[in-house]
Order: C-alpha cells, then structure tokens, then sequence
C-alpha cells in the first residue's frame, strides 16, 4: 500500500537532514582542526610566551546573572518572596558598595609616592578631591544601606523571636553588615594613617583660602571659592578626622531607629551570630577567611556596645584571646590594623581587660620568635607548595573526560588545600614584612631571603593557575556540578522529612516554599545571586541549624570553588613590596647571583614589585 504524499515528503526530509546534518559537522571538525594548527604555530611565534612579568591573555570564568531578582525568588508564597525580595537587594546592594570601597583603597594607598616639589603636590591633591568626594557619598550610601538593614531585620524578627535559639536567624545579612563596618574601618585607618594626605590637604586649603583675597585673578567669584570652601571643610570632617567607623555607628542611634531596634530581638541575634563567628575562629585558625571573620567580630563587638551599650564579659574575653594570638593584620598595602586600638578607641570601658603596653610587648616578642623560626617555616611551606604542584600538574594531565565523583572530591580538597596554603604563605610574609617596618625593627637577612621566597612561591602558585586555566575551568565547572547536585539531593532528603504527614501545617507550607525557592535557585548557574537567594531561603525556612549544617556546609563550598580564581588573585597580590623593595630586592638579588640560580626565579621576584610599581604609578596618574 502507497503511503501518503505527506508521509513520504516526511521521511525524505528526515533523510536529508541527517545528511547535511553530517556535512555540516564534518566541515565544522575541519575547521576545529585548522584552528587548533594555526593557533599552535601563533604560540610558537610569541615571544616570551613564558615570561612570568606578564599577565596572561585569559577569559574570565566569572558568573553574572541575567535574570533580576524578584524573578529568582519567585514563589506561590507572596509574603515569603517579598522578604527574600527585599533581603537580597540589601545583600547585594552591600557586595557592591565592598566591591567599590576595593576600588578606593590603591588610589589612597599609593598617594603621594614620587611628589617633591609643591607645584606637583598641589596638583596632585587638587586631583584627588574628585576621589574624596565619591568617597564620601559612598560613605554616605552605607549609612542609608545600614539603617534600611536594620529597619528590615528588626521587621522580620520581632520581639523575643531568637530568645531560644542559640544561632544567628539570618547569619547572611549580619555578614554582609560586618563586611561594610570593615569597610569603613579601612577607610578609617588609610585616612588616619596617611600623613603625607593630610599635608598636602592642608596646603591645597591654604591656597583655596588664599584665592578669596583676590579670586577675580583666577576667573572665579568669591561665591565660588566659599562654595569650594565649605565643600573641603564637609570632606575633612567626613573622612580626614578618623572618625568614618565612629559616625556610621552613630548614625544607628538615631531615635527612631534605636526604637525599631530596641522593640525587637536584634540584641540576641548579633550576641548569638557574634558566638557564632568567635566559634569558627576558635576552631578552625586556618580558615580561608579568618583575617576577614577577625576583622567582623572585632567590629560586630563595638556595634553591640553602641546598640545596646553593654557586652558579655565572656564574649569579650574570648575575643581579646583570640586578638592576642592574631595580634595584627594588613588591611591593605603597607597598612597594620592594631585590634587594642581599634577597641580602646571605640570601647574606653575595655581599659580594664586591655593594657596597650603589654599587648605591645607581647607583639614584639612574637615577632622576634616568629622571625628566628621563619627560615624553618618557609622550607616546610616551600616542600608543601612544591608537592602541591606536582598533585595538580598531575590532575590536570588527565583525561578530563573519566574524572568520576572520588576524583572531583579529591581535586576539590586539592584546590581548598592550595588556597589555604597561599593565605597562609600571603599572610606569613605581610605580617613580618610590614610589621618590621612599622615597629622600626631591624631584618636579618637569613629572615629577609625566606621572605623573598615565599613571595616567590606566591607568584608560582599564580603562574601555574593561569598555566593549567583551561583544564582547571573545567574541572571548577564539574566540581560546582556535583555540589550543586550534592545540595539538592541533601535539600530533598529534608523536604521529603516535612512531607511524610498526610496533612500539613501552615508553618510547614512555609518552610516547604522556602525549600523550593532554594532548589530553583540551586539548579541554574552557580552565580553570586542564586548563592546568596538559596542561603537567605535556608534561614528563612526556620529550621533549625543542625538541620541545615550539612547543606549550608556544602553551599559555602560550592561558593568557594566557584570564587577561587578571584581569591587566588588578591592573596597573591604582592604590591604591599612596593615599600619594602629598596632594601629587599639588592640582598635577595645578590644571593640569586651568587649561587647562580635560574632565571625564572628574577622574574618571579620582580614580578611582584613590577606590579606594585605600575598600581602605584597608575594611582599616582589617577590622582
């Protein structure tokens, strides 16, 4: 029997396409392979292809969401999806003023380096007050950002609500208000600091204020410099007095805020995130994040006092014994943040746990122990980083294809053990460096060779990352595969625990919308958003935290992986040499002569001051 014509047209068509189908993929293989053949001779004409100096040509692996937010946390739950709605976008509000406050900190950092004459350094500071300026609206933006935060908070947490709970309801908001208040400690102690800044600021006014005895001969009326006047008087009492950190705490009291704030439980929910973070520190000294988790509690602890007036003696015991261990850290460049300092000057009620001059002597004496014992330290981290290597030029020589969930465990625990390797190495190195020089204290060389080849492990951790990029792309890219799928099968197992009753409460309904808003967020692409929305449902589904450890354990991971490359950059960031390098590079330079060492380890070494050199003479351009 003859098929209809339509039938037949079907079939012949189907036939056809598969045939194109097949030329058209065969064409495509031949244009792979000239690629591949063309790109392999254009390497083999580069010059320097290997040159360390050089920042390589890459394609960036970060992730950016297309879709808005109110779409993300979508739900049948209205009430639930405007609470995430409006928690997110102060979330991410606060990522993106921390992400700018790191765009401020070179230009300020490197100010003043190479002026000498006055001319040059009038002209350099009457181009630096645009800078100022945008510093302080940002300055000012923070303080509607923490105002509107605490307004949301203390809505959604009402009165007596954490009175039980021993752990922080909503952890992700607290840490993005702690991230600022760093923030603006920075701020406050580059400006505090800066000597040279406050010098020509001074002089840049004297000549403002010259100017209005005569201000026809400049072409400008004497409206305009009163104007210019005042202007400078707001940004040095907003920014050049040291007292940023101290006006946003400030602004918290505000009496209507302070109302909101004390007819609700936000006292218990900082005490028990402030337990929370203590916890962590305590626990685990060679956290990722520690330097930053430090930095949170100290500021968290001064808000408290400010809020609410008083803090748990316990607490803050526990906090000056951890200060004691970290004793200091560099906030940026060539700049040490001192905690007895910080907490003296904000909390004068902590002279009675707190003796400057014996937590001084116990500095120096760490020094001095942490400096004869560094040529012992940085041979066992040298042996470290060195079996590192060869375990990840060994992974990333597979076949990529047969990696199976033990390899990507593996690889995943390789990659977080680098990271924390660096930090240490990073950390290591700034805080004897920077200290020295702070402290006045004079360098033994057998100290400053170690130090020079620490910073030389840094940058070879930094080259072999861009060397191996391609296969590590990709095996980042499987790993945040498998912890999304790690989460959601956790996820599952949780909401199929709420679901066994036949008949649900209303509390549970809400609890299961919070899970599936997590779950959507979970299976679209792992960016920053759908990150933060997935741990924002997870503390709004009020289960309790024992419930969430392991999910939220694997969620935090999964941020880890998918920010390594980023995290990686700014640990191996050496510009802070750039103040270090006139009495460093001569020794350490001479001793790689003497014993004849390889050139790649010159260039690893000038590396890292070649680009504090050239962030310097950028920021000096800027300003």
């Amino acid at each position: 029997m003859l098929e209809p014509k339509n039938v037949a047209e079907k079939k012949l068509n189907a036939e056809t396409h598969r045939i194109i189908g097949e030329v058209q993929l065969l064409q495509y293989g031949n244009f792979l392979d000239k690629y591949t053949v063309d790109l392999c001779n254009f390497k083999e004409k580069l010059p320097n292809n290997l040159n360390v100096r050089l920042e390589p040509i890459l394609l960036q692996s970060s992730r950016s969401e297309n879709i808005s937010l109110l779409h993300l946390v979508h739900s049948d739950h209205k009430l639930l999806s405007r609470i995430l709605a409006s928690l997110s976008s102060i979330c991410e509000e606060i990522n993106l003023l921390v992400e700018e406050a790191r765009g401020y900190y070179a230009i300020f950092v490197f100010y003043g380096e190479g002026k000498n004459t006055t001319w040059e350094n009038l002209e350099s500071v009457s181009s630096i007050v645009e800078v100022l300026q945008k510093v302080n609206c940002f300055i000012e933006r923070c303080h509607q950002v923490i105002t509107l935060l605490f307004q949301q908070l203390c809505a959604i947490l009402g009165k007596d609500h954490n009175a039980i709970r021993s752990n922080a309801c909503f952890p992700e908001l607290l840490d993005c208000l702690a991230e600022l208040l760093v923030c603006l400690l920075t701020f406050d102690s580059l400006f505090s600091s800066h000597a040279v800044l406050k010098e020509h600021w001074s002089l840049y006014w004297r000549s403002v204020k010259s100017i209005l005895h005569n201000p026809s001969k400049y072409r400008m009326t004497r409206e305009q410099i009163r104007s210019l006047d005042k202007h400078l008087a707001s940004i040095e009492n907003a920014l050049l007095t040291g007292n940023i950190f101290k006006t946003a705490l400030e602004k918290c009291l505000d009496e209507k805020l302070i109302f909101v704030i004390k007819n609700s439980s936000l006292s218990n929910e900082i005490a028990a995130y402030i337990n929370q973070l203590l916890n962590e520190l305590e626990r685990d000294e060679e956290n990722i994040f520690f330097t930053q988790v430090w930095l949170q509690v100290n500021s968290l602890v001064v808000l408290e006092h400010y809020l609410f007036g008083s803090t748990d003696k316990k607490l803050v015991k526990r906090l000056l014994e951890v200060n004691k261990k970290a004793s200091a850290c560099t906030l940026c460049g060539n700049v040490l943040w001192y905690p007895e300092q910080f907490l003296l000057k904000h909390v004068p009620s902590l002279t009675k746990f707190i003796d400057e001059k014996t937590v001084d002597n116990v500095r120096l004496t760490k020094i001095a122990l942490r400096s004869q014992s560094l040529p012992k330290e940085s041979h066992a981290l040298s042996l470290q980083a060195c079996h590192w290597m060869i375990e990840i030029d060994r992974i990333t020589r597979r076949n990529l294809t047969s990696f199976d969930v033990r390899h990507l465990q593996k690889t995943s625990d390789l990659l977080i053990e680098g990271i924390k390797l660096v930090k240490k190495i990073s950390e290591v190195v700034k805080w004897i460096t920077n200290l020295h020089a702070d402290k006045g204290r004079p360098m033994a060389k057998s100290v400053l060779l170690a130090l020079c080849r620490l910073v030389e492990i840094l940058k070879c951790f930094q080259f072999i990352f861009h060397k191996k990029l391609l296969p590590l792309v990709y095996i980042i890219s499987l790993i945040s595969q498998h912890l999304s799928h790690k989460a959601l099968t956790l996820l599952r197992h949780v909401r199929k625990s709420l679901t066994q009753e036949k008949s649900y409460k209303e509390q549970q309904l809400d609890v299961l919308s919070a899970l599936n808003i997590c779950e959507q967020n979970l299976k679209g692409p792992n960016t920053s958003q759908r990150i933060l929305i997935a741990k924002l449902s997870l503390s709004a589904s009020g289960l309790s935290y024992d419930h969430l450890t392991e999910i939220r354990s694997v969620i935090n991971r999964l941020e880890l992986i998918c920010c390594v490359h980023s995290i990686l950059n700014r640990l191996c960031d050496c510009s802070f040499l750039y103040w270090h390098q006139i009495y460093m590079l001569p020794v350490y330079f001479s001793k790689l002569i003497e014993t004849k060492a390889d050139l790649s380890r010159y260039y690893a070494s000038a590396s890292s001051v070649w680009f504090g050199n050239s962030r310097g003479q950028s920021s000096n351009a800027n300003a």
